[in-house]
């Protein structure tokens, strides 16, 4: 790293004591009724970029491949969900219009219930990493001077918590939890990246976020498009694409002083497969395309941690011809990691299916699950990113056979059984019911 003259470190220490400041206050939060219904932001605290070298070299751990196994699950009709105290956020498959088809199944009484008027209009709905909070941009579309507000919302409690909607902010730039306090928010803006804030609703702190652009020498199989910066859940370090002497690959960084820890290389990237970090927020995986594969299509999977390198753990690429992984995702216990496989084996009839990581006994699980979307996205996700249920048991992916159709499939874990438990609808979020 670079030297700095002694009024930048004077200044980057100032800053870390605020950031100190900021994440223990943060932590203090109880979601209690002392805090106010309508908040504001009281406290700003922006991290500025400053270019560092690449002080570790990039690379690639000895491979410990995981063992691949193929189990396809029979889809039965007999199967339920275990985690009763929870509900799904369910909308029409077909529409992207929140107006009266948005409801929340209660899983223990099979009752649904509509939870959106039908003057609101609801952008970029996301659900709080342990399912207690659900936050959306609502804009009431029979008043013409409404600029929309933020709103938070407890399903099990009842409460409801909203700040005004900020002109800055993109009306569909809620992107993400970070944690069960911080949200990410995209600003707006013409061009990719976005410029981002990370959003504490329930204290009114805000923290600007560097772009982190990469430079120009990074290879995307996606044209200009790449993954965005991932934050972990202590919000203490950054995963993002870069480059190092023309090599591409991604750079894992402090958070707040932005050192540099590891850089992990890649022949090229992919927009939608993004590192996914783990909730306990030490270790992450993403997907690398190694550099002794030629074929044009092959992408692996590495997992990684803050204090280790990360390292190769799949070879689908035994089983499978063409493919590319993305919608990596941790189930809440962190023993699982969901992902898609998308196998363009046949370009005539491209099949996405669902692969399990099981972290435990050091599994592939492949049960035989299609997951595909019909050539469409929908406003709030992406049409086949796995859903965990709070119990971290079971899973909820779509396959989407057509336009408009669709069915939702329950996977039980601890029963390896397989059932459709509802047709033609979108599975928005798990949310706990649990007060």
């Amino acid at each position: 790293m670079s030297k700095q003259p002694f009024f930048n470190m004077l200044h980057g220490s100032i800053l870390s004591w605020m950031w100190i400041f900021v994440l223990v206050t943060a932590c203090q939060v109880g979601y209690d009724s002392n805090i106010p219904t309508k908040a504001t932001i009281t406290q700003t605290v922006t991290i500025t970029e400053e270019k560092t070298v690449v002080s570790a070299s990039p690379s690639i751990s000895p491979s410990v491949y995981f063992e691949y196994k193929r189990n396809c699950l029979p889809i039965s009709p007999d199967v339920e969900i275990d985690d009763i105290s929870t509900g799904l956020i369910l909308n029409e498959v077909s529409s992207t219009d929140t107006k009266g088809n948005v409801v929340l199944l209660n899983i223990s009484n099979g009752t649904r219930t509509q939870i959106f008027s039908e003057n609101e209009k609801i952008n970029g709905l996301r659900i709080s990493p342990d399912r207690n909070w659900v936050a959306y941009n609502v804009i009431k579309t029979d008043d013409p001077n409404d600029s929309g507000k933020l709103i938070l919302r407890n399903f099990a409690t009842n409460e409801i918590k909203e700040l005004p909607w900020d002109d800055d902010w993109d009306l569909g730039g809620i992107q993400k939890w970070i944690n069960d306090k911080q949200i990410l928010i995209s600003l707006r803006s013409s061009e990719y990246p976005p410029s981002r804030i990370a959003l504490n609703p329930f204290l009114g702190q805000k923290i600007d976020l560097p772009s982190l652009l990469p430079n120009q020498e990074i290879e995307s199989a996606s044209g200009e498009y790449f993954p965005l910066p991932e934050y972990n859940s202590t919000f203490d370090y950054v995963i993002y694409p870069a480059s190092d002497n023309g090599q591409t690959g991604y750079l894992l960084k402090t958070a707040t002083t932005l050192e540099t820890v590891s850089f992990i290389p890649t022949q090229t990237l992919m927009t939608f497969s993004s590192p996914a970090w783990s909730n306990s927020g030490n270790a992450y995986t993403l997907s690398i395309k190694p550099f002794d594969d030629q074929s044009s299509n092959t992408f692996e999977l590495a997992n990684g941690s803050t204090s280790q390198q990360a390292t190769l753990i799949t070879s689908l690429g035994d089983h499978i011809e063409s493919y590319y992984i993305e919608n990596i995702v941790w189930s809440l216990d962190d023993r699982y990691i969901a992902f898609v496989v998308n196998d363009l084996t046949d370009i005539n009839n491209q099949v996405s299916k669902l692969m399990i990581l099981d972290m435990t006994n050091r599994e592939v699980l492949d049960f035989c699950v299609n997951v595909n979307y019909a050539n469409w996205r929908g406003e709030f996700a992406d049409v086949n990113s796995p859903i965990w249920s709070p119990n971290s048991k079971e899973l909820i992916v779509e396959n989407q056979y057509e336009y408009g159709k669709n069915d939702v499939i329950l996977i039980n874990l601890s029963t390896m059984m397989a059932s459709i438990i509802e047709k033609n609808k979108r599975v928005l979020g798990w949310v706990s019911l649990n007060r």
